[in-house]
């Protein structure tokens, strides 16, 4: 079953797959071919910048984000601006590894931060740099959370001295999809 989720002007779709694991070539081919079926606009093709950020030649004044995890894929696409999404499977083992994302300002307003806490955390930074195109060096160092709305489902973040809110959406008890988008594309 496909997903629609409309965060403001941004639009993301998301499937779940049969396999429990999505290899490289079954993730692209179901991506280009659900991506065709639910967008109406005439896509043959997703390209990569030398960055590795995704692209839509025949559409180049659209934003396009791809993520997946486990047996999901996820594709967000914008004509209003930037997109970066991530999509994050749950795993307890992120509590060991925050202290490689988290930094010195996020450890001291977020001291007990639960496992679901961290992956939106960790997904708000993929998100982030993605949307910036792959330019931020540092997830820890240049990308700092300062809040999370749980109410609004907003993560509140700061990108090189930039505000930049975050929206997300749990998918399943153990998935979660984080949205970033600017208000006007980069080119």
């Amino acid at each position: 079953m496909v997903q629609r989720i409309n965060i403001g002007q941004h639009t993301v779709w998301i499937k779940q797959l049969a396999a429990d694991k999505v290899d490289a070539t079954l993730y692209r081919e179901e991506l280009l071919s659900f991506v065709q079926k639910k967008v109406d606009l005439s896509i043959t093709q997703i390209s990569h910048d030398r960055r590795g950020k995704p692209y839509l030649p025949e559409l180049p004044n659209y934003s396009i984000s791809i993520s997946h995890t486990g047996s999901w894929i996820a594709f967000g696409i914008s004509k209003y601006g930037d997109i970066g999404i991530d999509l994050e499977l749950e795993n307890p083992k992120i509590k060991s590894a925050s202290s490689l994302f988290l930094n010195a300002y996020e450890q001291s307003i977020f001291p007990h931060a639960t496992v679901p806490d961290l992956h939106l955390i960790w997904g708000a930074k993929e998100a982030v740099y993605k949307c910036f195109g792959g330019t931020i060096e540092s997830l820890q160092k240049d990308i700092t959370i300062t809040s999370i709305n749980q109410d609004q489902k907003q993560i509140h973040v700061t990108a090189y001295d930039q505000p930049v809110c975050c929206n997300y959406r749990i998918i399943s008890e153990k998935y979660y999809l984080v949205v970033c988008a600017t208000a006007a594309p980069t080119q």
